[in-house]
């Protein structure tokens, strides 16, 4: 495969999945419904949807109708993962979903690091972060901060 074709395979992707998350976002669980969930070791479970619980999941994108829709935000999420891991010590950005606001950490390797890694939040700028908050702001409707 030569670079032409790599490129245009990357944007074949990029339109592959921004199909799957127009999807996504029409898409909510009945109560009592079987949906599919990423943990933070990267295991696709299944569970039965509760509308006062799992609204959560739904919000950072961690809900799935099936385990093959799972598998392909699993993939996808390795796939973005490989742009940067930070080291112990590295600075970090995240966009903090819970009060709209960007914010610096060092990374210290938490398990909970690891959650916001693999949902794509952890950035290697602020500006990076921010761009992700304004994303995620637009999609969701969320307020301006």
């Amino acid at each position: 495969m030569n670079k032409q074709e790599a490129l245009n395979k990357i944007e074949e992707l990029k339109r592959y999945i921004e199909k799957l998350d127009h999807n996504n976002e029409q898409w909510k669980p009945k109560e009592g419904e079987q949906v599919y969930s990423i943990d933070m070791i990267n295991h696709i479970y299944p569970l039965i949807f509760r509308d006062n619980y799992d609204e959560a999941l739904l919000a950072v994108n961690n809900c799935f109708p099936t385990r093959e829709a799972a598998v392909q935000e699993l993939l996808r999420r390795k796939a973005a993962a490989k742009k940067w891991l930070p080291e112990i010590g590295d600075k970090y950005w995240i966009w903090n979903i819970s009060d709209n606001t960007v914010e610096e950490f060092t990374w210290n390797g938490w398990s909970a690091e690891f959650a916001y890694y693999w949902l794509g939040l952890v950035c290697k700028t602020d500006e990076e972060a921010r761009a992700k908050r304004k994303e995620f702001r637009d999609a969701f409707k969320l307020p301006i901060k």
